[in-house]
């Protein structure tokens, strides 16, 4: 037999059995080459299933991701008995004021006798716009006198040492927990009490802040107070008083008006009227009796230069005859010592 290659320049000469023994060679190998294709095709097609496979088995890992991503997010989906439920989309606030909007009479402002610490929160609002009005006319008078220049340390430590602490003092002691379990301890309608919940750490988010506010202002005041700086430094912390007393202005308005708007009333509507009194009557024990009287000024002329008649006569009503008698007095005799140096447009 004889085999010619291509770049062979003479025949090779094969015995025939070697060509033989050749051939079953040549075969076998076709074989195993093609057999080796089939189960590389069937490892591919089987590769693809499991593939599938794993993927099918994938998906509902991806799907517990997204569904714990949703539940921290507080947004559409949790889970509870084993059963997904859908929660509204909407915001907490929302949920609240259709709860609100259920029964508006019960949700009056009138309903509600925590009244005390409304016009607390509205008294620190008109020092903060106060404490920014002296620290502008300081600016603008140039240098005073020892007095003058210690008198902005001095209104400071009244709105802030002195108000501000006051009043979280109370929030953070009695109201808040009070509000708390009121609004959202309890295992039925778990949607509304989570939304109050909501509310209320946003609120207490922006008091930080406003404790934050009112403490740098402080120290501020407490630089433009001091007899060791030179003026331009004192200038410096004045204008640092006057931006900071403005923004510690907005933030509590800010919170005031949230807390008007949604925690009022929905303490109004869901607390009873005695039990409310029966509060409001702690709050004032724990303020002292001196201190009441001079936070008890500061709320009424809070009120007064608002000019709202309704708010004025829910004053009258709520006060007892002869604390509202002794006012003028307290005011000259316990809060103008402390706090008579905001009055700078009194002066003017």
């Amino acid at each position: 037999m004889t085999i010619m290659y291509k770049r062979s320049r003479s025949p090779i000469q094969l015995p025939r059995c070697e060509w033989f023994a050749l051939r079953g060679l040549t075969l076998l190998l076709v074989a195993l080459i093609c057999s080796s294709r089939a189960e590389t095709t069937t490892f591919s097609e089987g590769s693809h299933q499991k593939g599938v496979a794993a993927t099918a088995g994938v998906a509902p890992v991806a799907a517990r991701a997204d569904l714990c991503a949703d539940v921290v997010a507080g947004s559409v989906l949790e889970v509870r008995g084993g059963h997904d439920s859908s929660l509204p989309q909407d915001s907490a606030e929302e949920i609240v004021e259709r709860y609100l909007a259920a029964d508006r009479k019960a949700a009056n402002k009138s309903r509600f006798h925590v009244q005390g610490w409304r016009w607390h929160t509205l008294s620190l609002v008109r020092d903060a716009r106060r404490m920014e009005m002296l620290a502008l006319h300081q600016l603008s008078a140039g240098a005073g006198g020892e007095d003058e220049i210690a008198g902005i340390e001095k209104a400071a430590k009244h709105v802030v040492d002195f108000n501000m602490a006051g009043l979280h003092r109370i929030e953070d002691e009695l109201f808040f927990p009070w509000v708390r379990d009121k609004l959202c301890a309890g295992d039925d309608h778990e949607d509304l009490k989570e939304a109050f919940r909501e509310i209320i750490d946003g609120i207490d988010e922006d008091r930080r802040h406003v404790s934050k506010l009112g403490q740098a202002m402080r120290e501020q005041a407490k630089i433009a107070s001091s007899t060791e700086v030179n003026a331009d430094r004192r200038v410096e912390a004045i204008s640092n008083v006057a931006r900071m007393s403005a923004a510690l202005n907005t933030r509590a308005q800010g919170v005031l008006d949230r807390e008007e708007r949604l925690l009022v009333p929905a303490v109004a509507k869901t607390v009873p009227e005695k039990e409310q009194k029966s509060f409001n009557n702690r709050v004032v024990r724990s303020l002292g009796i001196l201190d009441s009287r001079v936070h008890l000024v500061g709320m009424h002329d809070a009120v007064w230069e608002g000019s709202d008649e309704r708010e004025r006569a829910l004053f009258n009503e709520a006060i007892p005859v002869l604390p509202r008698m002794m006012i003028p007095r307290w005011r000259r005799l316990l809060y103008e010592p402390v706090a008579g140096v905001l009055d700078i447009m009194k002066k003017d």
